[in-house]
C-alpha cells in the first residue's frame, strides 16, 4: 500500500492569496483553481522570525528552528576564514527526504532553500545554488557539489538557463508597456536586467524539476520556487495601486509585472501536474505572505531583517489528492503542520518531537499511521552527509551577493573577522527571535543579553529585550534596557545626530508603564506611539489591549475594529474583541470571534482559552472541555485552562478527571517554587 502513494510538495515563497484570489477570479491560474475545486484551501501561519531559510527548513522538518539548527542566511565557515550561505550540513535534525531514504523510497529535491551540498539522498537531490548565475564574461559551471547523484551533473547542468539567453521578447508579458520599445532610461534599464536575472532562474528550477519528474522515479518530489518573493521584493512597489512615491515611468513599466509571474508560476504547476496520477497528494503552500495593498510600507528599515517588513504572517496552503476532502476551507493551519501531514499522507509515523500536528481536517477520514518518538533517534540510512562538504566558492558569492541585493545580508565588511563575526551575531539574534516565538522567553533573553553587552550600541537588541521581557511578565527588566534605549537616544541627538522615530519604544515604554500601574502615563505613551505609526496594526492592538485592561470596551472595540479594517486576517484582534465581549457578557459573540481568531492561527493560546470559557457560560460543556484541552495540548502547563478543567469536568460528574487537574495544577505550582528557590539560591 505505501508504494503506491505518491506526493508532489511545491513551495512558491511568499505566495499570498491577496494577490492569488483576484487572478483565480479572473481565470488567469487554472491550475491552481483546479486542484482548489478537487481540495481544500486555507491560510498558513508562519513563524517568527519570518526569514525563508528558517521557515522553509521548519516546513521540511516539522520542527521550530531552535530544534533544526538553520538561523538565517549565511553563516561562518567551519574555520572561521569567511562566510558561506547557509548549509544543509548544518541543519541538526532530519528532513522528510532523509526519512523516505530510511525506508527505502525515492524522493527527488529540487532547489530547496538551505539544501546546499545536495545529499545523498534515495533519488535525486538539487541544491539551491544550481539556479544562481554568474557574470556573463565568466565560466558558468555547475557548483561543486550541487547535483546528487553527481552523474547527474552534467545532463541537468545543461538546462539552466542564463539570463543573458533570453530576449526582450521574453520579459514583454512582464512589461507590456515596453514591448517592441528600446529601453534608455537607466533604472528603467536595471529593472530589465534584475527581471531577466529572476525569471532565468525560474525557468531553471522548472525545467531541472520537470526533468527529474519525467526522468527519475519518485515516491515524493520537493520543489521550491523563491521566484514570488524576489519578484515581489523587486516590483512590488510598482503593483496597483500607485503610491504616490513611485516613479510614473517606474509604475508604468512594471506594473504588471508581480502578477505576471504568479502567472507564469501557475503556468509551471500545470506542467508539474502532468506527471501526478489519481494517487498522487498534491501540495502547494508558501511559508510567509507579502504585503500588496495600503499596508505595503513606506520604507524598508535598516538591518538584515528590513526586508521581512513586507511579509504577512499568514501564507497559502493548498491540499489535493486521495482522501482529501472538495472545495473545503481549511483553518488553523501553519508551517509546523506540514511535514507531520505529508508524512501521515505517505503512510509514516509522525515524530513526536515535531511541533505541528497532521492537518486531519483536510481529509475526509483523518490517516492514522501512528507515531515514533524521534526519527533521529534511529539508526540506519538516512542519506546524510557524514561530514561538512567544501562548498563552490563562486556559487557562494553569487549566492551571498543575491541576499545583500535584496537586503536580506548587510554588506560584508572588508575584515574577515568583522564579517564573521557579522554573521554570527545575526545567527544569534534570529535564533533569539525563534526561541521568544516558542515561548522560550528565557533562553531567548539570555542570548540577547549576551548580544547588548557585546554590542552596546545595536538599539534593536535592546529593543528586542523590552519585548520579550514584557511577554515573559518581567517589566522590570523592560525597563532597565528601555531606560538605557531613550538614553543612547538622547546623547545621539544632544550630538547632533538625526534618529527616524522610534514608536517601537514608546510602545514598550507605554507596556511597562502599565504594568506599574500609572495607568495615564501609559496611555499618553500609547498615543505618542500611534501617532508616530497610526496605521501599525501591531501598535493599535496594543492600545485597544490597555482600554481592555482599564475597562474602557468602547474603545477597545473601537480599536480592535480599526485594527480589522487596516488587516481583515489579524487573529490577535478578533481575539481582542472576544475579550471584549466576554467582559460585557456576550457570550456567542465571544465564541464567534474566537473561533475567528484560532481559525487563523491555531497557535494562539489565548483564544482557545477565551473560546471555552465563552462555551462554558453557555453551558456547552463538552465543547467547552475540548476547547480548554486544545489550549493545554499548546501548552500542557498552562494553569488557566487547568483551573477551567476542574470546574467545568466538576460540573460533569467527572470528579477524577477534575482531581487530575487540580493535582496538575499543584505540580506546576510546586515547579515554579523550585524554580524561585534555585534562583534566590543563585543570588
Amino acid at each position: 500500500m505505501q508504494g503506491s502513494r505518491k506526493l508532489l510538495m511545491i513551495g512558491w515563497d511568499a505566495a499570498d492569496w491577496q494577490v492569488i484570489d483576484p487572478l483565480l477570479e479572473q481565470g488567469k491560474m487554472p491550475h491552481l483553481a483546479g486542484l482548489i475545486e478537487g481540495g481544500v484551501r486555507g491560510n498558513l501561519a508562519s513563524l517568527q522570525p519570518m526569514l525563508s531559510p528558517m521557515l522553509w527548513t521548519t516546513i521540511a522538518t516539522g520542527k521550530r528552528p531552535h530544534k533544526h539548527g538553520i538561523h538565517g542566511f549565511i553563516e561562518p565557515l567551519p574555520d572561521r576564514t569567511g562566510v558561506r550561505p547557509v548549509t544543509s550540513t548544518s541543519r541538526t535534525t532530519r528532513a522528510i527526504w532523509n526519512i523516505l531514504t530510511h525506508r527505502g523510497m525515492h524522493s527527488n529535491t529540487v532547489g530547496w532553500f538551505a539544501s546546499h551540498p545536495a545529499e545523498p539522498i534515495h533519488g535525486v537531490c538539487v541544491s539551491n545554488l544550481l539556479q544562481r548565475g554568474c557574470p556573463s564574461d565568466k565560466k558558468w559551471h555547475v557548483p561543486d557539489h550541487a547535483i546528487h547523484p553527481a552523474a547527474l551533473a552534467e545532463p541537468l547542468g545543461k538546462l539552466r538557463i542564463h539570463a543573458d539567453d533570453l530576449q526582450h521578447s521574453d520579459l514583454s508579458p512582464f512589461v507590456p508597456s515596453l514591448a517592441g520599445q528600446k529601453v534608455e532610461d537607466e533604472n528603467l534599464a536595471k529593472g530589465l536586467a534584475a527581471l531577466a536575472r529572476l525569471l532565468a532562474e525560474m525557468a531553471t528550477v522548472q525545467s531541472v524539476a520537470t526533468a527529474v519528474l519525467e526522468q527519475e522515479p519518485w515516491d515524493a518530489s520537493f520543489i521550491y520556487f523563491d521566484a514570488i518573493d524576489h519578484f515581489c521584493h523587486s516590483f512590488m512597489y510598482h503593483r496597483p495601486p500607485k503610491l504616490p512615491q513611485i516613479d510614473p515611468l517606474l509604475y508604468e513599466a512594471f506594473k504588471d509585472t508581480v502578477d505576471g509571474v504568479y502567472q507564469l508560476q501557475d503556468m509551471m504547476l500545470g506542467r508539474a501536474l502532468d506527471f501526478c496520477n489519481d494517487d498522487t497528494t498534491v501540495i502547494i503552500c508558501s511559508d510567509h505572505g507579502f504585503l500588496n495593498d495600503h499596508l505595503r510600507p513606506a520604507a524598508i528599515p535598516d538591518g538584515p531583517q528590513g526586508p521581512a517588513v513586507w511579509h504577512r504572517f499568514h501564507g497559502m496552503v493548498v491540499m489535493k489528492g486521495p482522501g482529501i476532502r472538495r472545495g473545503e476551507q481549511l483553518y488553523g493551519a501553519s508551517i509546523l503542520d506540514l511535514c507531520p501531514t505529508m508524512l501521515s499522507v505517505l503512510g509514516l509515523p509522525v515524530g513526536e518531537d515535531m511541533d505541528g500536528k497532521l492537518l486531519a481536517a483536510a481529509f475526509d477520514a483523518p490517516p492514522d499511521t501512528g507515531t515514533i518518538p524521534s526519527w533521529d533517534d534511529l539508526e540506519g540510512g538516512f542519506g546524510e552527509h557524514t561530514q561538512a562538504l567544501r562548498v563552490d566558492p563562486v556559487a557562494a558569492a553569487e549566492a551571498i551577493q543575491q541576499m545583500v541585493d535584496l537586503g536580506y545580508v548587510d554588506a560584508m565588511p572588508e575584515k574577515v573577522e568583522d564579517t564573521v563575526a557579522l554573521a554570527v551575531r545575526e545567527l544569534k539574534f534570529n535564533l533569539a527571535m525563534a526561541l521568544a516565538d516558542a515561548m522560550k522567553f528565557g533562553e531567548s533573553l539570555s542570548l540577547l543579553e549576551e548580544l547588548a553587552r557585546q554590542y552596546p550600541d545595536q538599539a534593536k537588541y535592546r529593543a528586542a529585550i523590552a519585548e520579550h521581557a514584557l511577554e515573559a511578565g518581567d517589566p522590570s527588566l523592560a525597563r532597565e534596557h528601555l531606560d538605557a534605549a531613550f538614553a543612547a537616544r538622547a546623547q545621539a541627538e544632544a550630538e547632533g545626530t538625526k534618529l527616524p522615530p522610534a514608536p517601537q519604544l514608546h510602545l514598550q515604554l507605554a507596556q511597562v508603564l502599565y504594568a506599574e500601574h500609572r495607568y495615564a502615563e501609559a496611555m499618553a505613551q500609547f498615543r505618542t506611539a500611534e501617532d508616530l505609526a497610526p496605521n501599525s496594526p501591531k501598535l493599535l492592538l496594543r492600545v485597544g489591549i490597555a482600554h481592555t485592561g482599564q475597562r474602557d470596551y468602547v474603545q477597545a472595540e473601537r480599536v480592535f475594529h480599526r485594527v480589522l479594517e487596516i488587516d481583515p486576517n489579524e487573529p490577535v484582534a478578533y481575539y481582542g474583541l472576544a475579550r471584549v465581549a466576554m467582559r460585557l457578557r456576550q457570550y456567542e459573540q465571544a465564541v464567534d470571534h474566537a473561533l475567528s481568531a484560532v481559525g487563523l492561527r491555531h497557535h494562539l493560546l489565548g483564544g482557545h482559552l477565551m473560546l471555552a470559557l465563552a462555551l462554558a457560560r453557555l453551558s456547552h460543556v463538552t465543547e467547552a472541555i475540548a476547547a480548554a484541552n486544545t489550549a493545554l495540548a499548546l501548552r500542557p502547563q498552562f494553569r488557566p485552562a487547568h483551573r477551567l478543567l476542574v470546574r467545568l469536568h466538576h460540573l460533569a460528574g467527572s470528579e477524577p478527571l477534575a482531581d487530575y487537574h487540580r493535582g496538575q495544577l499543584r505540580a506546576i505550582g510546586e515547579a515554579i517554587e523550585q524554580r524561585r528557590q534555585r534562583a534566590a539560591e543563585r543570588e
